[in-house]
């Protein structure tokens, strides 16, 4: 999969809604799309039983496939991968699109946890590839816009990621 658009989801009704915007944009720019979640790997108690931590790891991974499946059965159909990771959403998802060298990150504004807005802040300011932090409002917006052809709007800084998203908004306004 070419620089592949990765969207973090929650089973938000925010993240559900990253996620459609995340498909029109991989669909659009002729890219695969990467539904991630993150789920927690607390350490057993007590003392660390690796068949109770074996248990536990096997339920949050059915738990985030089924979110995962759910998720990606609502999309249009496109190139789609699902990862399940364990452990920080950040972490994971900073590393995911180091290794995939994704193109765009896409996230939901709020979520489930208290801290999902603080996430889409920290990966924005220090993740490796563009972040688009998507609101509900926006995530209609856009939707609605694709089917119109309004304009994409880009701001810019001096930041070497601002030149990539410029590039990225660029290949979506020709893709219009």
């Amino acid at each position: 999969m070419r620089h592949p658009i990765v969207c973090g989801i929650d089973g938000s009704k925010e993240s559900c809604l990253a996620a459609r915007v995340a498909a029109e944009l991989a669909r659009t720019l002729g890219r695969g799309l990467v539904l991630a979640h993150a789920t927690d790997d607390p350490p057993t108690f007590p003392y660390g039983d690796a068949r109770l931590r074996e248990l536990q790891r096997r339920s949050a991974t059915h738990a985030a496939n089924r979110l995962v499946e759910d998720v990606a059965a609502a999309l249009p159909t496109i190139g789609l991968e699902t990862r399940i990771m364990f452990g920080d959403p950040g972490e994971a998802l900073d590393a995911l699109c180091r290794d995939r060298e994704a193109s765009l990150l896409v996230l939901g504004t709020r979520g489930r946890s208290p801290l999902r807005a603080s996430l889409t802040a920290r990966l924005a300011g220090a993740g490796e590839c563009p972040v688009v932090a998507v609101s509900p409002d926006a995530a209609e917006r856009f939707l609605r816009a694709q089917h119109s052809g309004d304009a994409v709007v880009r701001g810019v800084d001096d930041a070497g990621e601002s030149t990539r998203a410029l590039h990225l908004a660029g290949e979506l306004a020709n893709a219009a």
